[in-house]
């Protein structure tokens, strides 16, 4: 090419140059924004796994509660049996 020929964007050569660049960009960014979602995924994994072991120990206590309960009501139906049959 001659340094008096004009740029022609339209050539097969800037086309395929364009593309190039486009497609490039779009790497880049498809990139970026897969580290953005990683993080954003690891962070939401976290919160989870922090929420799943509180939700775990809420549900052992209510269980260790309604054992306590049911063992105050048997000894109290004891008492209760043995009272009246003393009375």
């Amino acid at each position: 090419m001659s340094s008096d020929a004009e740029y022609d964007r339209n050539s097969h050569d800037a086309v395929i140059t364009e593309i190039l660049t486009r497609l490039g960009e779009q790497d880049r960014t498809m990139m970026r924004n897969h580290s953005d979602n990683q993080r954003v995924m690891s962070g939401i994994l976290d919160q989870v796994t922090r929420t799943n072991g509180r939700v775990s120990a809420l549900e052992k206590w209510k269980w260790m509660m309604t054992g306590a309960l049911g063992l105050i009501s048997f000894v109290l139906t004891i008492l209760a049996t043995v009272y009246a049959v003393h009375h």
